[in-house]
Parts: C-alpha cells; structure tokens; sequence
C-alpha cells in the first residue's frame, strides 16, 4: 500500500509553497519598481537654453510680423539625464497671435512658463524677457521701375556719361510691408562691371531691395543691355544706371 504523508509534511509542503510564492513575488515588485527607484534617485538639474517663438493662431495671409528675431531663454528643470540631452529645437513658446493690434505699431505680448512646450519629465521655471514686442503690418505687392547700378571704368577715352542701358523687363514684382514698401520708388541690380569695356554687352542679374521684410517677386534676375556712345532708336522705357 502507498504511503500517506503525514500531516506534517503537508504542512510543511504548503509552507513551502507559499514561501516560493512570495519569493517570486518580491522579485517581480523589485524588478518593476527599480526604474521608478532609479528615477527618484536620480539628481534634479537646472539649464537656461534658447527657445523659438511659435504663433499658434494662424494669422491672415495679408499681414506679416516684420520682428522675429527675438532672443529668448527658457531655464529648464528636470532629471539630469534629461536636461542635459536637452536641444534647443526641442524648446518652443507657443504665443497666441494677437488679435488686436494697430499696423506699424508696437504691441507687448506677454511670455510664461505656461506657454512653454517641453519633452516630457522637463518643466519651464521661467522666461526671459518676459515681455516682447512685436511689429505687425499688412501684406502688400507692387510694381517697381530698375535702375542699373555700375562699377568700374569703361576702357579708354569713354566716361560713365557714355554708358547707357536698357532693362527687361523695366519693373518687377515687389512684396513687403505696406509702410515699407511706401518709401520705395525703385530697385536696383546687383552691380554691372564696366571695367574696360568699350562694346555693347548684355548680362543677367540679380535684382535688390531695400528693407528686412520685402522680397523681390517676380523676376529676381533681369537682362541688362549697356550701349556705349550714341544708339540709335534706343528704347527709353527701362534706361538708366549710375
């Protein structure tokens, strides 16, 4: 006949068993609680770093911000190891765009921690400059005459009061702020070289704008053709240089 285990190794079977249990158990508490362990351990760090400015509110196509080269910094505070991975493209300030505002004239937007937008386990403690100023004016095109600009001396026996030109096309599309673009009466081309020339000639280039803001549109390179002495039949629309 098989034997029957005493009551006392039963006893000591399920001791045993629950002992294993709560063995594995502690290991698997350990094992998943020692990340957040080493978290907490971990030391807390401070870093001022340099931030963008980003406008959350999409802003009519017809208005333009002519001063975005603020200069903004963002200390930042966080677990070591995040901080010091931390890149400057990964800080931005989400700033609502202004709904009110006067064109051509200074408006204050204010800046917060709050607004700040950082990885995750990282935390904004403060902004500075806290205020900054921006200035906002409506979008416009225009139409503008060319003017060559020369440098250097023709050859021999000829002066710059013998240097004509002709531009194509004569104007070009200009954009920019509309109290900019106001003040402009024309553009000019990237200078044309006349040092030693004494032959009609015609080149490409480039053409320039005054202003921060304002961009040439269409054409941004223009044919210029310089005559040297009389020309007969000249066309006059276009002509000019200095």
């Amino acid at each position: 006949m098989p034997l029957r285990p005493t009551p006392a190794a039963i006893e000591n079977r399920w001791v045993l068993r629950c002992a294993a249990f709560l063995i594995a158990t502690s290991l698997w508490l350990f094992v998943s609680l020692l990340p957040r362990l080493q978290v907490q351990a971990e030391p807390r760090a401070e870093l001022a770093i340099d931030a963008t400015v980003a406008y959350e509110n999409p802003r009519p196509d017809d208005l333009m911000i002519l001063n975005r080269g603020h200069e903004i910094s963002v200390l930042v505070r966080g677990r070591e190891s995040l901080v010091q991975g931390l890149d400057t493209g990964e800080v931005d300030i989400r700033v609502p765009f202004p709904r009110q505002f006067t064109a051509n004239e200074p408006i204050d937007v204010q800046l917060s921690p709050e607004l700040v937008k950082l990885p995750e386990g990282l935390e904004a403690v403060s902004v500075t400059p806290n205020v900054i100023t921006l200035l906002i004016d409506e979008k416009e095109s225009v139409k503008l005459p060319v003017r060559v600009v020369f440098t250097g001396e023709p050859a021999a026996g000829l002066t710059r009061l013998d240097v004509q030109s002709v531009v194509e096309p004569p104007e070009v599309t200009v954009q920019g702020p509309k109290h900019q673009l106001q003040s402009l009466a024309e553009v000019t081309t990237a200078p044309v070289n006349l040092d030693g020339r004494a032959v009609q000639f015609s080149e490409r280039v480039e053409v320039r704008v005054e202003g921060t803001a304002t961009r040439v549109l269409n054409p941004s390179l223009v044919k210029v053709t310089v005559y040297f002495g009389a020309v007969d039949d000249l066309t006059v629309a276009g002509t000019g240089g200095r």
